[in-house]
């Protein structure tokens, strides 16, 4: 499924605006966490399928306890980016993001 560009969607306005505004996860992040994460976006954005994305150069790896049924990505320092495949109505694939930073912080 080459070209497929997948819809991201957000648990919350805040994590939309980390993905989608470089300037507001530079604050978050630093610069390097921004980069990685720009990064990450565009891979969700061209994996149709789990499979597809763990292939890539994000250690994309499912996460069996915390957050069951997720797939985690790394960005810098320690921070992660926590995702979970969709399907929406028009059939097109997609991702939803959980949790960006510290998410295995309880």
């Amino acid at each position: 499924m080459r070209g497929v560009v997948c819809q991201l969607t957000y648990a919350n306005s805040r994590l939309q605006k980390l993905c989608e505004k470089h300037a507001v996860a530079q604050q978050k992040f630093g610069s390097a966490g921004a980069k990685k994460l720009g990064l990450r976006v565009k891979e969700l954005q061209t994996a149709p399928t789990p499979e597809e994305l763990q292939k890539g150069p994000g250690r994309w790896h499912p996460i069996v306890y915390d957050w069951p049924g997720c797939l985690s990505g790394r960005l810098h320092g320690g921070s992660t980016i926590i995702v979970r495949h969709v399907v929406h109505d028009d059939g097109h694939p997609g991702w939803h993001v959980e949790c960006l930073g510290d998410c295995y912080k309880h």
